[in-house]
């Protein structure tokens, strides 16, 4: 059986009280991956998105990327950049040719 709205509604809940929590005993993100190096867990596109958008949040002040603009993509992309390449990751932003290719 999977689980139920309710259920469904219960965990985001969850996920602000968690968030709202963290704030008052001033748990950042840091703290929060360290812990995780607990755990043998690779990264999702999704939580690679998630720490996109906390680096974004925290240079732009912006929380959607819908209200970037061009300057801010880049950015908060050189911002994450310098962070992947710390650990030895390099991934270029994606040009359009690759965009227009990849459809």
């Amino acid at each position: 059986m999977i689980r139920t709205p309710t259920q469904n509604n219960s965990m985001h809940q969850y996920f602000n009280f968690v968030e709202e929590e963290c704030i008052k005993a001033d748990i950042t993100m840091k703290v929060l991956v360290n812990k995780l190096q607990e755990y043998d867990i690779h990264p999702s596109a999704e939580f690679i998105k998630e720490m996109w958008k906390s680096i974004q949040t925290a240079h732009t002040g912006k929380k959607s990327t819908t209200e970037l603009t061009t300057k801010e993509v880049g950015q908060v992309f050189e911002i994450f950049n310098k962070l992947l390449g710390e650990l030895k990751i390099h991934v270029p932003f994606p040009s359009i040719s690759q965009l227009i290719t990849e459809e």
